[in-house]
Formats: structure tokens, sequence, C-alpha cells
């Protein structure tokens, strides 16, 4: 329910590890500047955000999520994956693969 001055709560996770928001930020209001994943930066970390319209949860694996092709299976967690302090610019996250910084797929990740 919007309004109340208390953000939606914690749904769960997705499977790439990142963690899942109900609609709402602490005003009351829909979050905005969602990406095409449904997903942004928070206070330095990525989150889904659930929304009322298309795609309602998660529209594609937000930064970093590596795609083994050979099996098809995604990290199942964030805290058994190491990553050094490499400061991104918006628009990139770090690749987990090479601790690069590369172009993030819909390029919108971190904009403010």
């Amino acid at each position: 329910v919007p309004g109340g001055g208390l953000p939606s709560p914690l749904i769960g996770y997705m499977i790439d590890g990142f963690p899942l928001f109900g609609p709402y930020d602490a005003d009351g209001q829909l979050h905005a500047g969602l990406d095409s994943c449904n997903g942004k930066m928070v206070n330095g970390s990525y989150a889904y955000f659930a929304t009322a319209s298309f795609p309602y949860i998660m529209g594609c694996y937000g930064p970093g999520a590596v795609d083994d092709t050979a099996s098809g299976v995604l990290p199942s967690a964030r805290s058994e994956v190491v990553l050094d302090v490499t400061e991104c610019p918006a628009g990139m996250y770090q690749d987990l693969a090479t601790s690069r910084c590369v172009v993030c797929p819909a390029g919108t990740f971190g904009r403010e």
C-alpha cells in the first residue's frame, strides 16, 4: 500500500543473487529510474523492484550476471564471488570474469 513513509519490503532474492523489493520507495511513490531489467543502483548496490507494468518482476539479469553457456547456470550466491574494489563509471559494471568495467547491456545502470 503506498504512503505511510515506509518502503516496500524485501520480497526475496533472484537467481543472480540480487534482492527483489516491492514497488514503493520510502515516500510511498513508485520507484523511478528503473532500467530494462526492472532494477537500479541504490546506495551502491543493485536491486530489482516489482512494478505494476511489464516486466513486473525482472526483465533480464542485472549487471555482473555471468551465463555459463555450457551449463546455462548462473551464480547462485553473491557471497561466493569475490570482487575487487574497482569503481566503474555510471552506465558500466565490473565484469565478474575479467574484473574490468564494461558497458551495461541496457546502458542505463547507475545513471541518475
